[in-house]
């Protein structure tokens, strides 16, 4: 029984040595220690979290900023499209104004080219039956009469041309208190001056039509009293 050698007890701490070398957690490298690298790595994953939440306000800030600027540009073009839509009806009376103005015109002139073709066929009739002729005074009634109608015609033009100016004139005020009140120039109160302008213009143009009217019934006689009449 001596004579037999039994074997000798191997712990796990006798073979540690063979299954761990110092440089197993390190970086062999550098010579870092293991938890040195996860340290590292770890902040720089902190780092680039608080980077990407900086970039995310800041674009969320953006995003922000450029939904107010297109909430105020909705609004602008809301106001803007309101104004033309209440404009409308201004540039419709605008229109059947200068169609009314150049049918006055047309009356005038042919009133005008009337009253002569009248005159020198009366003339002309006179001439020819002589001062003695009974149907001189007939003559005489008829031109007469026609004259008057002529002459009332002509008034009642005049009165229409006062009440066209009268009316462009109001209009011309009321678009120039319009500007006087705009707190800004912008592009609706550059159209509103372009039809002021073109008011102003069309009132120049009733107005010497006007007068044009009123030197050929002078011409004739004088229409203060016709033109009194038709107003009483």
């Amino acid at each position: 029984m001596t004579g037999i050698k039994r074997p000798i007890p191997i712990s796990g701490m006798d073979l540690l040595p063979n299954m761990y070398t110092p440089g197993m957690f390190t970086n062999k490298k550098d010579n870092i220690p293991f938890s040195v690298v996860l340290q590292q790595n770890r902040k720089l994953s902190e780092d680039k979290d608080r980077h990407l939440q900086k970039r995310v306000s800041e674009l969320q800030t953006q995003v922000q900023r450029l939904e107010r600027k297109i909430s105020l540009l909705n609004n602008e073009n809301e106001s803007i499209k309101k104004r033309q839509d209440e404009k409308k009806p201004l540039e419709e009376k605008i229109k059947t104004l200068k169609k009314r103005n150049a049918e006055l015109a047309a009356i005038a002139r042919r009133l005008e080219e009337k009253a002569k073709h009248l005159q020198q066929e009366n003339i002309k009739k006179v001439k020819e039956d002589g001062h003695g002729h009974p149907e001189t005074d007939h003559l005489k009634k008829m031109f007469a009469r026609q004259r008057a109608k002529d002459l009332s015609e002509h008034a009642k033009a005049m009165l229409a041309k006062d009440r066209e100016i009268e009316e462009l004139r109001k209009k011309c005020q009321e678009l120039a208190d319009q500007l006087s009140n705009a707190e800004f120039l912008g592009p609706e109160n550059v159209q509103m001056y372009e039809e002021k302008e073109e008011l102003i213009s069309i009132i120049k143009q009733a107005a010497k039509e006007r007068l044009t009217m009123e030197k050929q019934i002078a011409k004739i006689k004088p229409v203060s009293g016709i033109i009194g009449q038709l107003r009483g």
